[in-house]
């Protein structure tokens, strides 16, 4: 038996109503119908976009992670470093930029 064998239940509400529960349902990867569903009945709602910001979050760490090694790397050779002050100068940026996106990412996830 599919749920539209089953009786609706009409729920009237305003328009900036409307807006806020569509809003939160698109947050949590559902449709209105199915978001009021589960908060009426108890089941949790779980938000995608917290998965979708720690994928990003694993992204940039990841790409901190590998910029860092390329860095060290570097350093540590000092026949590679001599000739290679610009490169490195714009290593170091491409770092304190990628620094600067994870922290704007992680200050847009939800409280």
């Amino acid at each position: 038996m599919s749920r539209r064998d089953n009786r609706p239940i009409k729920v009237y509400v305003t328009e900036e109503e409307r807006q806020l529960i569509e809003a939160q349902a698109s947050r949590a990867g559902l449709s209105a119908s199915t978001f009021l569903r589960n908060v009426g009945c108890g089941y949790p709602v779980e938000s995608v976009v917290d998965h979708r910001a720690v994928v990003d979050l694993l992204k940039v760490s990841a790409d901190l992670g590998r910029l860092g090694g390329l860095l060290k790397l570097w350093l540590t050779n000092d026949e590679k470093v001599q000739g290679l002050t610009q490169s490195i100068q714009a290593l170091l940026k491409e770092l304190h930029d990628t620094q600067t996106e994870l922290k704007e990412k992680v200050a847009r996830l939800p409280s």
